[in-house]
């Protein structure tokens, strides 16, 4: 019996060592890849941040474009109440100096280009604004995707581990038990030839 325990103790320590020979890679490749997951985490992290800022940003911007747009509006109902009010030919025809006409024309036109300009701008900020928001949802799918992936792998290489880990422990705590049951053989042989010669 001591014989076969033995031989159990050898073969199980040769499968752990075995065991040992071929998880060693793996651990370092968990090593490495913590490292790596951290360096990633770290960019997601940043690019999470940025996110926010520029989601801020966007919400930032959309108050103001909202504001804009309430001050477009009053421009429009003031403009059309006043064509609409009088005609521009009984305005002329009103005012009695060449001076005057020539000055309100001019004001008229200057304030006429500002209106443009306040219409294009607000339209290439509300096409700014949208494409903004595009981009935004795009990279949150992108970041969530990123994430999860690195999750997964990160899971699946620690749970090697894990398990390999538990086999060998428990390979190590067989071959305990089986040294234990080996020096307890040889503790009553001795007994048994000590009592025998004694």
């Amino acid at each position: 019996e001591c014989q076969s325990i033995n031989r159990q103790i050898q073969e199980t320590t040769a499968e752990l060592q075995s065991l040992r020979r071929a998880t060693a890679p793996l651990e370092e490749e968990v090593k490495r890849l913590d490292v790596r997951i951290k360096s990633i985490q770290a960019q997601i992290n940043a690019a999470i941040a940025k996110q926010k800022k520029l989601e801020k940003e966007v919400a930032d911007r959309e108050v103001k474009l909202a504001e804009h747009y309430v001050l477009f509006g009053k421009k429009i109902r003031e403009l059309y109440k006043s064509l609409r009010g009088s005609s521009l030919l009984v305005q002329l025809l009103s005012r009695v100096g060449v001076g005057k006409i020539n000055r309100e024309l001019a004001y008229q036109g200057m304030a006429s280009d500002v209106d443009k300009q306040l219409i294009l701008g607000l339209s290439d900020e509300i096409l700014s604004l949208e494409k903004d928001k595009k981009g935004l949802e795009k990279q949150k799918l992108n970041l969530a995707t990123l994430q999860k992936n690195l999750d997964e792998q990160a899971g699946f290489f620690r749970k090697e581990v894990a398990t390999s880990k538990k086999y060998q422990s428990e390979l190590e705590g067989k071959i305990a038990a089986l040294s234990a049951r080996q020096q307890e053989i040889l503790g009553e042989k001795q007994g048994t030839f000590q009592t025998t010669v004694g």
